[in-house]
């Protein structure tokens, strides 16, 4: 499967509405970014670790879903620090979430795929994952409230 991540990964790069999420140069130039996300991490860092690039702590995913969050937190990241109202990062997140749309049909098929050929051996339980999505989602709550 790691043919078909690496596939994946690469078209979601290539798509227009990932430009600010496909190479892992676009955070230094974003002022506060690091303040803002505590994880950063863009396409190109996914398939790295897809490829077995990453560096220091950073290794190749074992499971089909660690992959699947970081690609998640990838987005989630953009929307966390894109969530102003303004005209042109609603603009931005539309164009992100259809990258991001792509990419969960294709999690769609494969998770089916998988399954199908060997049930649960690919996958672990989505625990993590969800907490983190959800904790991504409260706090972006709290700052609209707080701010208001």
């Amino acid at each position: 499967y790691e043919a078909r991540c690496t596939k994946l990964a690469k078209e979601l790069q290539a798509m227009p509405g990932a430009k600010y999420v496909a190479k892992d140069s676009g955070f230094a130039s974003v002022p506060n970014y690091a303040d803002s996300i505590p994880h950063p991490i863009s396409l190109e860092g996914v398939l790295n670790r897809i490829q077995g690039k990453g560096s220091g702590d950073v290794k190749k995913y074992t499971y089909l879903n660690d992959f699947a969050l970081e690609v998640r937190r990838v987005f989630g990241n953009f929307i966390r620090y894109n969530w102003l109202a303004h005209p042109e990062t609603v603009k931005l997140r539309k164009e992100a979430l259809k990258v991001l749309f792509k990419f969960e049909q294709f999690w769609y098929e494969l998770h089916q795929e998988v399954e199908m050929v060997t049930p649960g051996m690919y996958f672990k339980q989505p625990l993590p994952e969800l907490k983190w999505g959800l904790q991504a989602f409260d706090d972006v709550v709290k700052v609209k409230v707080g701010e208001k």
